[in-house]
Formats: structure tokens, sequence, C-alpha cells
């Protein structure tokens, strides 16, 4: 969903709504396959309510309007660590995340090092490839069991083209994203005690993180995390 001002077809780069209503899906890489009476008789209903929620503090519309969104999206089921995008991969896919924890992790040559952590209701995606279409050094890896929907960049035009009322709701949620990407990018300018303080009021789910992690994505050692959450 992308800036604004980068072009109508780029309003959907971060755009993240998520539900698919089919009789039979086939999750590949977690394996499952998922029948319509057992999955969505149970689940379908309560996540679709959950995500028009999140959405409905933006702007209010119809479950009926989110309903024409579902043959554009793809929803999966993914184990715990699994590499939903890899560092030798380009991003193809924006995901809501439904449920569970996804890591963004940065790849260097003596080591990986946690960077980010997406909590349910958060887009997830890796931008920088997803919009320049290339390689980077960064992995995208399931930290817990986790339920999200994704959304191709082939769909995304589709959207644009057949589905123009939720142009507006796209922008906001592209709002969401950039202020949401500037609170964790914030960390870096804070002191280490304020840099704790600010992660844990922007990361909800940072009591399921290991300290190992959470070193890496305030960029301070072991010892003075662990002091820290102590005091929490």
């Amino acid at each position: 969903m992308g800036l604004l001002l980068g072009g109508k077809k780029k309003v959907f780069h971060h755009f993240l709504f998520s539900v698919i209503l089919l009789p039979v899906l086939f999750d590949h890489k977690a394996g499952n396959l998922i029948g319509f009476k057992t999955f969505a008789a149970v689940q379908m209903e309560s996540l679709m309510v959950k995500m028009k929620n999140d959405y409905d503090s933006l702007m209010v519309i119809p479950l009926e309007e989110y309903l024409e969104l579902m043959p554009y999206l793809t929803f999966k089921k993914y184990p715990k660590n699994t590499v939903l995008k890899g560092a030798s991969d380009v991003e193809s896919v924006s995901r809501y995340l439904f449920e569970g924890l996804i890591g963004l992790f940065e790849n260097r040559e003596e080591d990986t090092v946690c960077r980010r952590i997406y909590c349910p209701n958060d887009t997830v995606c890796d931008f920088d490839s997803y919009l320049n279409r290339a390689k980077n050094n960064l992995s995208l890896i399931t930290y817990t069991e986790c339920m999200v929907a994704e959304f191709t960049q082939e769909n995304e035009v589709l959207v644009i083209k057949n589905l123009k009322n939720f142009a507006e709701l796209g922008l906001k949620i592209n709002h969401r994203i950039t202020s949401r990407d500037a609170q964790w990018k914030k960390l870096y300018w804070l002191e280490p005690v304020q840099r704790y303080d600010h992660l844990y009021r922007i990361c909800p789910c940072l009591g399921e993180v290991k300290i190992k992690d959470v070193c890496g994505i305030l960029n301070l050692p072991e010892r003075t995390v662990s002091r820290l959450r102590v005091k929490k």
C-alpha cells in the first residue's frame, strides 16, 4: 500500500486486510489441510470480526464489504520457527498477523540478530525488499505458532482496480504502519533505560521475547537488559 504520494498503484503496498474463505485450503509450508467446516465454522467468523474491529479504529466499513476482499487473500497457519522470508529471498507478500509473534532478524556475517517483534494486528513485511523487489540481509521468522493472511503484489493491483472503496482505509492503514515504524526507530535515539521503557510500551508481547532477542532489538548487553527487565 506504500505512500500515496508514490502513485495510485502504491496505495496498497502496505495494505493488509486479511482473510480467505474457501471450501478447502491447503497450507503448503505447514503441511496442513484445513477443511471449510472444521476451520471456518470454528475460527473464521471470529477472526473476521477481530480484523474488522481492529480496522474500525481507523475507519468503519461494513463486514459485507470485507467479504469482497476474500478472493484476493490467502489465509495460513504456520508453526513456530517457520521462515516466511529468508535473507536470500525477495519479499513477495505482506501479511496481517491475527495470532502469534513474528521476528525480523538481521543476518550478519558472524551471527543473526533480532531487530523487531511483530504482535497481533501488525502488518508484517520486509518492505524494503518488497518495494524494491530486491534481496537483503533480513529474514522474517515465526517466533511462535502464527495465523496470518497474505496479500500478494499481483492481487493488490486487482484490489485497487476492483475495490476502490477501500482506498481511503488503505491510506489510513499505511499511516498506522508508518507511525509504528517510527516508534521502533525511536529506540535508537534513547538512553538505555529509556529504550527499555519505550520498547515495553510499543511491544505488548515483550514478555514472550527471549532476553537475547531483546538485547538485539535494544542493542544493549544482556546484563543491562536483565537488570532492566527485573525492574519491570
